[in-house]
């Protein structure tokens, strides 16, 4: 069993280098700030949708929130035609200005479609992002470091959620729910101001040799 568990903190770490020493590092710092934000969005959900109407908005918003992500990844064929750098600028800036007006909206209809189609773009560029790191890393890292990856980006929901909950109870649900759309405007500003993301070609003309390992570092098979 120690073998084992040798063996996996040794893949791990493996996975860790890579990711750190290619472009995939820079990926992290728009989604840590937008996966804090979202996970504040989902503590504060049922006490938003109590406000705004009873239990079966709330049921509606989460389904508009699986469907619009369904809607993004089977668009996501249409969307890889523009390069992968400008499309995460725009999606994810039209995705925060649909958040912020579905919280504004005066009826509850408009406000899960709008809510819905926020998600729409993320969904799209979350597909995209994955092509992109298929590409990028060789065959024999792909699940070590998809492994880092998702431990290190969703790490910060549980955190978003325990401030959000206490944030939530000091200026109000509400308020707590919109601050949510800065943090995916997040991810569109630091694609715009970080030159080697803004500059992303097509997830299909992604050179693994200009985006990948930047250092020399042995990593075994």
């Amino acid at each position: 069993m120690f073998c084992c568990f040798n063996k996996y903190g040794k893949d791990l770490s493996e996975g860790f280098r890579f990711v750190m020493g290619s472009i995939i590092a820079k990926f992290f710092i728009g989604a840590v700030g937008a996966n804090f934000a979202f996970g504040a969005a989902m503590a504060v959900m049922p006490a938003y949708t109590d406000v705004r109407g009873d239990a079966a908005f709330y049921g509606y918003m989460m389904a508009a929130l699986s469907g619009g992500f369904l809607v993004g990844a089977l668009l996501s064929p249409y969307v890889e035609r523009f390069a992968i750098g400008k499309i995460q600028i725009v999606a994810f800036c039209i995705s925060a200005l649909l958040w912020a007006a579905s919280v504004l909206a005066p009826w509850n209809l408009l406000s899960i479609l709008l809510f819905g189609a926020a998600t729409i773009p993320i969904g799209a560029t979350e597909v995209l992002i994955s092509a992109v790191i298929q590409r990028i890393v060789p065959k024999h890292l792909l699940a070590r470091t998809f492994s880092v990856m998702t431990s290190v980006s969703t790490s910060a929901m549980p955190m978003g959620a325990l401030v959000g909950g206490a944030v939530g109870a000091s200026i109000g649900s509400v308020a707590t729910f919109s601050v949510a759309a800065l943090g995916i405007l997040l991810v569109s500003i630091v694609w715009f101001f970080v030159k080697d993301l803004r500059n992303l070609p097509k997830s299909k003309e992604i050179d693994p040799g200009k985006y990948g390992l930047t250092e020399r570092v042995e990593i075994s098979g």
